[in-house]
Parts: structure tokens; C-alpha cells; sequence
């Protein structure tokens, strides 16, 4: 028996003892706080109604002294003598000394207006305003008060009607339309707390006044919770429901017997509870009180097992430490078997953490690799997503603008601009998706290309570059045609930046390129006299983002990119790329090879030019940059269209007061105001009645795209765009507005 009873468990005696104490007293506490809380919530229900009561008092009073001053109407000598145009006088004295009253009207026994006088500049309208009230007054010949209702002035009111009689018989009837400020200010002198909400309903359940933000609801209903409560005959009650800016309150309403009027008092919940909380809180420390004093006691029916906890304690730091240890023996079951499963474990544990660091050190290379990739790239799309190409737009319609003047003498330079535009374009699509050119996803549309004329058109690229040069490039190309298969942009964009890298780093010195024929392939070869490349720098030198180390000023410019695409296109037309340097200072060599194909005549496609065909409409032109802006609406404009261009959010929606347009091109980039709000702000405007929106910008993303479709875009097109797409756009646009074809006319492709 000694036995079984001194080997209960350490877990079971210690739960035994923390029950014992904190188990009766969090009961208490639970019970405690919930009748406090239940007594809060009716003393505020109660409060409420008590409150309603009073207001609702003070509300009849109001409308009693007005029937009181209408009684002075009532006794008119005018109206005995039945002068209409005598009582006419008195009715507006009567208006100056009640500045809540906004007309004095005076109805014959038939119900029909025969005189009224209003406060207002404005001829009062003789439209029965109310008519039910008017009716309970001719129908139980006392006065009525009637629901609040909005003029013709779109101003609120609410009618006070008084009868007049004459040897016993009704002869008219004086009415007051008082405006609800009047039941406001009675609300107000109160002194009503500011958390407090009180609100006066007519006898159609419609809102006449309300301490907080009384013009913004008056002649509105109250909540769904607050209606459930007032949808009774009872003349007062009490109940939970929530305003109408989400807070929950406890409130009591109170009915008016004369005129059917409801006054209504919530008072928050929150404010209610306030002293419940903090019992809670008290309570809450005295539990948390206890389960200190449980833990006492606990250390000290423990200090009867502290031999075996010791032991377990030096177990588990031999186990930390990866070190042996003797088995442990107690009174307790659960030590003693924890004993053994750590013994058991020990001879695994090295083992397991040799895994685990090795994991951990795999896991935190690929981590910071990936972050630093993940990184770079952001950096590099944030910085040129947007600004390499808005110099583009205004450049490819400026060249479009020449075209169509015609001039044969400046063609062959414009053509040359227009290539290269072309050129940059294709480039600055492929920077702003860096992963896609290193995992070489660029799909190629390959035909036969002459690598000597690959070469020319790419020191016409650079000749920029060249021209500032105190020593020419030296050229050496076949003394033949070297046809290989691939496409010549590309082919192009790599021989540039190898020539772009060799007058980067090559201020002074010699420069050559030389193309010849290797076998069955073609080699390219550029050579400088630069600053060369270090041996720890050249196996990384086609890495992505590889550089070397740059100077403060960054002469040499350059995002590390350029080799990368070179190998990445080289490869994917089955050719290799190789580096050279004898290092710092030796200058480098570059040198591409690719296979070659059979000798073929490829005839260069020309595209047909088309004539524009006279268009109409007024365009609207929004752009910061002032030439891309100007240079599209004179393009627009060539082809028929009214065209106004703008260059901030700010002048656009000022030109809409004088100006309709029916399509809106916006930039993203503006200013001040992107060019999603900047839409949402025209879609909002009155003169805009449902123009399309077309997005013109350097933004070239598919989250952009995204973006733009769920803002309301009809077309996304990224900058530089040619001009005859734009036009063609445009033109889409304007026919889908004319109705003359039907389907979906958002276009983000």
C-alpha cells in the first residue's frame, strides 16, 4: 500500500493542489462579474428610459408653447372678420419673433390654403405640405403635430396645427412648419453627455433630431436593432441595439400620447462596462494571486522528490551537452521512464544535430542567395521600369509625325532613329524581366542573318559611343558574306554590348572587332586595351549582376547585366562566348562563336504604309512628361481627332468643365495623383458621362495590367507604343462608343 500510494505521479499531485485553490475562487470570480455586469445592464436600460422620459417632456413642452403661440394666431380679430389680407401682417410679425418657424399657413374649413407666409426671399408655395395631419385636425378639431417631411426648398419640417373656430363652427385652420432645429436645441440644453445618443422619431418612425450629427440624419429611420425595439404599442421600454455608427448601446425610448413622437436615449455599452472591467481586472489579479500561492505550496510538497528532480535536471544538461549519463532512479514513474527515453535518445542526438546544422547552413545560403537575387531584381525593375520608357514614347512619335511629312531628303535618317528606337524597345521589354532573359525563356523568331552585317548595325548603335573616342574602332569583317540562323536584333543586341563594355572600360587605348570563319562557325571577336578584369572577377564575369568594384562616381555606369544577356542569347542560338585578361590593367577579349548555315537570300519583309483614315471624337491627353504628351496629341490630331494634352492630374479635371472627351489617355506615373485615381476622380466628374479610359504608360507588369482592367481601363499599352497602334486603339474605342459593335471592350492585352 506504501508503495502504490508514494508512486503516484508528480503531474497528479501537483494538479490536485493548483485545483484546489484557484478552481473555487475563478468560479467566483466568473460569477462575480458576470451579476455585476448584469446589473450595470440594467441600471443603464433604466437610466436610459429615465433619461427618455425626461426628454420627452421637455420635447411636449416645445410643442405646446408653439400651439400656445399659434393660439395667439387663432384669436386674430382678422380672422373673425374673415380679412385674409389684414391677417397677413400679424402672420409675418409672427415669423420674426420664432426663428425656427419657416411659414405661417392658414387653410380654409375645406382643407385648401388660402394664405401663407413664408421666412424664406423665395414666392411660398401653396402645396399642402402633410396633408395627413391637416386632416386629423379638420377630422378630431384638436391640434395635431404632424412627421417631419422635405419641402420643396429641400428644406425639412415638420406642421404644428391649430383650428379656428367661429360661433362654434371651424373656419380655418393655422399651421407653423418648424424646422427640426427647434426639437435639436431642446435635445441640447439637456446637457446630455457627448457619448450619449439621443434621437427624436415622429410618428412614422422618421428621424426629427438627434444630438450627434443632426443634419446628416435627419428624416432617416433608426437602426434595424433600435426599430426591432420600437416596433411595440407600449408607450416605453428599454432594450440593446446598436447606432448608426456600429456602437452598441442600451436604450430606452419614450412615446409622446399627444402627438405620437418618439424620444429614444442610448447610452454606450462600452461606457457602461467600464467599472465591470476593471472588477475583472481585480479578480483577474486575485487569481493570478493564487496561482502564485499554488505554485508555493507546490515547491513545497516538490522538496519531498528534489533528490530525483536533481538528478533529472543533470540528466537533461549531459543530454544538452551530447554527454553520457547514469540512469535515474525514484519514487516516480514518470522520471523514471523520462530517465530512460533520454538515454535512449542521447545516442542519437549527435547524429541528429549533425543533420540539422547541415540543414540549417543549406537552408540559410539558399535563404540569403534568394533574398539577395530577390532583392537585386526589385531594385533594378523599380529603378527602370518606369523611366527607360517614357524617353522612348515621345522619341518613336516624333519619328511617326516626321514620316507622315513626307520629307525623302531626312528618310534614310529617320529610318536609321526608328531602328534603333525599335532596338531599345526590345531591350528595355527584356530588362524588365531579368529572370525570364537568365533562364533564357526569350523565344527567337530565327531566320538567316549576314554576322557582317550584324556587326555594322551594331557599331551603328554605338557609334555614339565611338564618336567621342580620340582613336576609331578598328573593323575587321569577312571579305564574304557569314550567314548563320537566328535573329537579327538579337544577334545585334549582343555584338552591342560586347562593344558597349569594351568603350565602357577602354576611356584611351585600342579597340578592334573582327569577325572570321572557325571551322563550320563563325567567330566574333572583341578585343581592348581597357582596364581589364581581375582572375577572382573573370569566372564570374557572366553572372548575373557580376561587377567589379566601381568607383564613387560610377563613370562607367551599368547594372551588371549586359554579359549575362550576351552569354543567355549566345547560347540559345547554339553559339558560346568566352572571356580573356591577363588581368588589372592587360585589357580583355570577348569572343562569340556560332554555327553557320548554308548561303541563303532572305528577302527583307517591308511593311505596307498605311493611309490614315480620317477619323473624329475629342481625345484627352494626360502626361507629365511634356514631349511625350505634345507629341501624342499632334499625332492624334494628324489623324482627324480634337485632341486637348494636359501634363498633371489637377489641370485634367479642370479642363473637363469646359471639355467632354470621349476617350481619356492617361499616364500612370503623374504626379501629385496616380493615374488610377486620377481616373476615378473623372469617372466621378459630371462631364464625363462614360468616356473610355486608355492607359499609356512605362508600367509594363502584369500587376499593372491587373490593376488597371480592375480600375476600369478599356486598353493597357506600354511606352513606347507606335503611333499607328495608338490610332488604331483609339479608333476601336470610339466605334465599340458609337454602338456599332458589341462585346467586351476592355482590351489590357
Amino acid at each position: 500500500m506504501h508503495d502504490a500510494r508514494a508512486r503516484r505521479s508528480l503531474g497528479y499531485r501537483l494538479f490536485l493542489l493548483a485545483a484546489a485553490g484557484v478552481v473555487p475562487l475563478a468560479v467566483l470570480a466568473t460569477f462575480a462579474v458576470y451579476s455585476l455586469m448584469l446589473d450595470r445592464q440594467h441600471e443603464a436600460q433604466r437610466t436610459a428610459l429615465d433619461l427618455s422620459r425626461a426628454l420627452a417632456t421637455a420635447v411636449d413642452a416645445e410643442l405646446h408653447n408653439t400651439m400656445a403661440s399659434l393660439d395667439g394666431l387663432v384669436m386674430a380679430s382678422q380672422l373673425d372678420q374673415g380679412d385674409i389680407v389684414a391677417f397677413g401682417p400679424l402672420a409675418q410679425r409672427t415669423l420674426i419673433h420664432h426663428p425656427h418657424w419657416l411659414a405661417v399657413i392658414l387653410s380654409d374649413e375645406q382643407g385648401h390654403i388660402i394664405f401663407k407666409a413664408s421666412s424664406t426671399e423665395n414666392k411660398p408655395s401653396l402645396k399642402v405640405l402633410g396633408p395627413d395631419s391637416l386632416q386629423q385636425v379638420m377630422t378630431t378639431r384638436a391640434p395635431a403635430v404632424g412627421g417631419i417631411l422635405l419641402g420643396p426648398q429641400s428644406k425639412y419640417s415638420f406642421a404644428i396645427r391649430v383650428p379656428v373656430f367661429r360661433d362654434a363652427r371651424l373656419r380655418y385652420v393655422v399651421s407653423a412648419a418648424v424646422v427640426p432645429d427647434a426639437i435639436a436645441n431642446v435635445i441640447s440644453r439637456q446637457k446630455v453627455p457627448a457619448s450619449w445618443v439621443v434621437s427624436v422619431f415622429d410618428q412614422h418612425g422618421l428621424r426629427v433630431a438627434r444630438s450627434r450629427q443632426h443634419d446628416k440624419y435627419i428624416g432617416t429611420q433608426g437602426s434595424p436593432s433600435l426599430r426591432k425595439i420600437l416596433d411595440t404599442s407600449a408607450s416605453e421600454g428599454s432594450g440593446e441595439s446598436y447606432t448608426l455608427e456600429g456602437d452598441a448601446s442600451y436604450s430606452g425610448f419614450s412615446r409622446l400620447s399627444d402627438s405620437g413622437w418618439t424620444v429614444v436615449t442610448g447610452i454606450p455599452r462600452s461606457e457602461v462596462f467600464a467599472s465591470a472591467y476593471q472588477s475583472l481586472m481585480f479578480y483577474g489579479t486575485g487569481i493570478a494571486a493564487s496561482f502564485a500561492l499554488c505554485a508555493f505550496l507546490a515547491f513545497l510538497a516538490a522538496r519531498r522528490i528534489s533528490k530525483p528532480i536533481d538528478q533529472l535536471l543533470d540528466a537533461a544538461d549531459a543530454l544538452g551537452r551530447g554527454k553520457a549519463f547514469a540512469p535515474l532512479s525514484s519514487e516516480i514513474q514518470e522520471l523514471d521512464a523520462l530517465g530512460a527515453a533520454m538515454n535512449a535518445a542521447a545516442s542519437e542526438r549527435a547524429h541528429a544535430e549533425a543533420e540539422r546544422d547541415a540543414l540549417q547552413a543549406a537552408e540559410r545560403d539558399a535563404r540569403q542567395h534568394a533574398e539577395q537575387a530577390s532583392k537585386a531584381k526589385d531594385e533594378f525593375l523599380a529603378m527602370l521600369g518606369h523611366e527607360l520608357r517614357n524617353p522612348l514614347a515621345p522619341i518613336s512619335t516624333a519619328l511617326e509625325l516626321i514620316r507622315m511629312r513626307g520629307n525623302a531628303q531626312i528618310e534614310p535618317f529617320r529610318q536609321i532613329i526608328k531602328r534603333q528606337v525599335t532596338h531599345m524597345t526590345r531591350l528595355v521589354d527584356d530588362l524588365l524581366d531579368v529572370s525570364r532573359i537568365a533562364a533564357g525563356r526569350i523565344e527567337l523568331h530565327k531566320e538567316a542573318v549576314d554576322i557582317n552585317r550584324v556587326v555594322e548595325q551594331a557599331l551603328e548603335a554605338t557609334a555614339p559611343l565611338i564618336e567621342k573616342r580620340d582613336m576609331p574602332v578598328a573593323v575587321s569583317l569577312s571579305t564574304e558574306p557569314v550567314w548563320v540562323e537566328g535573329e537579327d536584333v538579337r544577334l545585334v543586341q549582343v555584338v552591342t554590348n560586347l562593344l558597349t563594355n569594351a568603350l565602357k572600360f577602354t576611356p584611351h587605348g585600342r579597340i578592334g572587332i573582327a569577325v572570321q570563319r572557325v571551322g563550320s562557325g563563325v567567330e566574333i571577336r572583341v578585343q581592348d586595351a581597357g582596364i581589364g578584369i581581375s582572375p577572382e572577377l573573370l569566372p564570374h564575369v557572366f553572372e548575373l549582376f557580376s561587377q567589379g568594384p566601381q568607383p564613387l562616381e560610377r563613370h562607367t555606369g551599368g547594372l551588371g547585366l549586359g554579359l549575362s544577356i550576351v552569354k543567355s542569347l549566345v547560347e540559345m542560338h547554339g553559339g558560346a562566348v568566352t572571356a580573356q585578361s591577363a588581368g588589372i590593367g592587360q585589357g580583355s577579349c570577348f569572343a562569340v562563336t556560332l554555327p553557320m548555315v548554308e548561303r541563303r537570300h532572305a528577302v527583307p519583309a517591308v511593311a505596307p504604309v498605311r493611309e490614315m483614315t480620317p477619323a473624329s471624337g475629342r481625345l484627352l491627353v494626360v502626361d507629365d512628361n511634356v514631349d511625350a504628351a505634345d507629341t501624342t496629341a499632334m499625332a492624334l490630331a494628324a489623324a482627324g481627332y480634337e485632341v486637348r494634352a494636359v501634363h498633371d492630374p489637377i489641370a485634367a479635371l479642370n479642363i473637363l468643365n469646359d471639355f467632354s472627351p470621349d476617350i481619356a489617355i492617361l499616364d500612370i506615373g503623374l504626379p501629385g495623383m496616380d493615374g488610377y485615381q486620377l481616373a476615378a476622380e473623372m469617372r466621378a466628374h459630371p462631364r464625363w458621362s462614360g468616356a473610355r479610359l486608355i492607359a499609356l504608360t512605362g508600367y509594363g507588369q502584369q500587376a499593372d495590367r491587373d490593376r488597371a482592367a480592375q480600375v476600369g481601363f478599356a486598353a493597357y499599352l506600354t511606352k513606347p507604343v507606335e503611333p499607328e497602334i495608338l490610332r488604331q486603339t483609339v479608333a476601336r474605342l470610339t466605334v465599340q462608343m458609337s454602338g456599332v459593335i458589341s462585346g467586351s471592350s476592355t482590351d489590357l492585352t
